[in-house]
This record gives structure tokens, C-alpha cells and sequence, in this order.
């Protein structure tokens, strides 16, 4: 089976008719000038020439940044169409575009996939009424179940947007939108923990004191709780946080939130290490060291994780049993996710 490749044209706003509380494209994507459809069809093949392997794997192109189906018809289809070529020869498999639960009908489901559309992304950002009025969404949880289910409808993949930690939001809020969302069973949801980016109104809420960030506890806490979730209940989780960027690194972009680079492996990390304590914790009343070397044994792909972010697993292990040989080993055998424990 093909890897897929996946090339993004960011629309930067365009279709957007309000601008929400936290969104500042221009930073996120780097650009404040989106494509029009008669330069897409150059940068495609620019794309394509560029990078050579993309020709080994399905690519797909993604509508990102904007709310695309809410364009005119019109120019919708001149986007479409400027992709078409490259879906007639093969060299791009699929089109995904993404936009709010409030855009999506009959017509704009049918017109999508006509023209190649497989996958939808819907910026959800919660499933609690009072967060999304809090935060600009004008739409009910009721609509964004009505979207999802007439995009699987038709046969289309959804991916779903959560943002934990917008105004109003809880812990006890954004699991309660994740029971929803996985009663719902999109195809692979994204988790993007709030951040305040310079020129938003959420940055004004919070120079005000209106807006106070989840502290960098709750924020991994949440974020272990939702991969746990998501995962028992079979549903992908394609991306946690934004795509790191120079733009975001800029403390004068990012006024607050916590913008870790690597926000996944970190708390996939803190996951295998809370599975590794709980097998290795020593008996009551007794201390932790034994004379047999403590053989730790992770999925090959795992194996990172297993050790910790920074290697912080191993040195919590070393802690626990001080006078002990700690060793992570791999095997293609053990299931991805589990660790089990061998003595000698």
C-alpha cells in the first residue's frame, strides 16, 4: 500500500465570512496571499517536479486555511479544475478541503466529490455550546452532527478539529466533546491546544485579563486523556499541535499557550513511562532493586517513546530501582502501544 504525500494549498481566509476569535492565518501559514485557481495548476507541477519521491506515494491535495466550501460555486469548481489534470494522469490520487460544519449541503457535497474530494476536515474546535459562542463558532453541536453524518453519507472520509482550552472550555468540557466527536467515528481527528497569536481578538481578551491559557499541566494532562480515548476507540489521531514553523517560534507571534515542538512525543511519552512504572513498581514495603536486569520490551517503532522525551522514562526507571540494570529492547512481535516486563 502506498504512503500518502500530501500537498497543501493554503487559502489563507479566503471563504471565511467572519474572522475567528484565535485565527491569524498569516502566521500560521506564512503567507497572507493565498493562491488563486489560475497559479495552482504551476505551483502543482512545480510541486511535483521538485519533489521526485512524491511519485512513489498517493498524493493528495489539500484546500487548507480557508473555509472552502464557502466560495462562491464558481471559483470552488476553478479550483477544482485546476487540479484536474493531475488527477486525469494519475499523478495526484485525491483531493481534501476543509471548513466549518455550517457550510456543508446537499449541492456542496455532490459538487466535492465529483470533482475528486475524499476527505473533509471540519474545524469542530469543540461540542460544548457555550465554548463555541464564547469563541465565534456560530454553529450548534447539532450541526456539526448533521455535517458529519451527511459527509459519511456520501461515501467522504471526515477529519475533525479539536482545540482544548478555548474560552469557556474545560478539562471536563473537552472530554465530553471527545465522547461525542467518537460516537460521530470521523476517519482521524487533529488536536490543536489553543494558542494566542499577536493580532487576534483572543489576544486583546487576554492583554484584558478576559482570557486566561490552560497552564502547560492541564494542557498535557488533557492531551494524554484524548490520545487514550481516541485510540480505545480505533479512531487516528493525525496530528497534535501546530506544524512547527520559524513564524511560530517568535515569542512576538505566540503572546501565550503552550507551543511545544514536539507536543506528541512528549505526551506519547509520558504515556509509555506512567505504562512502565506501573509494571516495574516495586511490592509494598519493599524497595526497588533487584539483582535481575529489568528487560523493558517495546514495539521497534515504539522505541523512542519508550525511552521518554529527552530520555526521561529511562531516568525515571534508574530512579526506581537505583542498584538495577534498566534495558529497553525491541521486538516486532509485541503490539504497538504495549510494553511488557522481563526479568533476566
Amino acid at each position: 500500500m502506498k504512503t500518502r504525500a500530501i500537498i497543501p494549498i493554503f487559502l489563507a481566509r479566503k471563504g471565511c465570512a467572519e474572522r475567528c476569535i484565535f485565527c491569524n492565518q498569516q502566521i500560521l501559514t506564512d503567507t497572507d496571499e493565498p493562491l488563486e485557481p489560475d497559479q495552482v495548476e504551476e505551483y502543482l507541477a512545480d510541486c511535483l517536479q521538485r519533489v521526485k519521491h512524491l511519485t512513489s506515494r498517493r498524493v493528495e491535495v489539500a484546500f487548507y486555511g480557508g473555509n472552502f466550501t464557502g466560495l462562491p460555486r464558481e471559483e470552488q469548481e476553478a479550483y477544482f479544475c485546476a487540479v484536474a489534470a493531475f488527477r486525469a494522469d494519475s499523478r495526484v490520487a485525491a483531493i481534501r478541503i476543509s471548513t466549518r460544519p455550517d457550510y456543508i449541503s446537499q449541492d456542496i457535497l455532490e459538487l466535492a466529490l465529483g470533482y475528486g474530494v475524499r476527505v473533509i476536515e471540519l474545524g469542530v474546535q469543540s461540542m460544548d455550546q457555550e465554548v463555541l459562542r464564547s469563541s465565534g463558532r456560530s454553529y450548534t453541536p447539532a450541526e456539526v452532527q448533521s455535517a458529519v453524518r451527511a459527509i459519511q453519507a456520501m461515501g467522504i472520509d471526515v477529519g475533525i478539529h479539536l482545540m482544548p482550552g478555548l474560552p469557556e472550555d474545560t478539562v471536563a468540557k473537552c472530554l465530553q466533546s471527545a465522547e461525542e466527536i467518537i460516537q460521530l467515528r470521523p476517519a482521524f481527528v487533529r488536536i490543536h491546544p489553543t494558542l494566542v497569536l499577536r493580532d487576534t481578538v483572543l489576544a486583546t481578551l487576554y492583554r484584558e485579563g478576559k482570557y486566561v491559557p490552560w497552564p502547560e499541566g492541564h494542557i498535557i494532562e488533557i492531551i494524554k486523556a484524548l490520545l487514550k480515548r481516541f485510540r480505545a476507540a480505533g479512531i487516528p489521531v493525525a496530528r497534535i499541535g501546530l506544524q512547527p514553523s520559524a513564524a511560530l517560534r517568535n515569542p512576538e507571534n505566540v503572546l501565550a499557550g503552550y507551543n511545544h515542538p514536539a507536543l506528541r512525543e512528549l505526551c506519547e511519552s509520558l504515556i509509555f513511562g506512567e505504562k512502565m512504572r506501573l509494571i516495574a513498581a516495586p511490592p509494598a514495603g519493599e524497595t526497588g532493586q533487584t539483582d535481575q536486569p529489568l528487560r523493558f520490551v517495546v514495539h521497534p517503532q515504539d522505541l523512542s517513546k519508550a525511552l521518554g522525551y529527552e530520555k526521561e522514562n529511562l531516568k525515571m526507571l534508574r530512579n526506581l530501582y537505583r542498584e538495577s540494570t534498566i534495558v529497553v529492547e525491541t521486538s516486532p512481535e509485541i503490539a504497538r502501544g504495549s510494553v511488557k516486563l522481563r526479568q533476566g
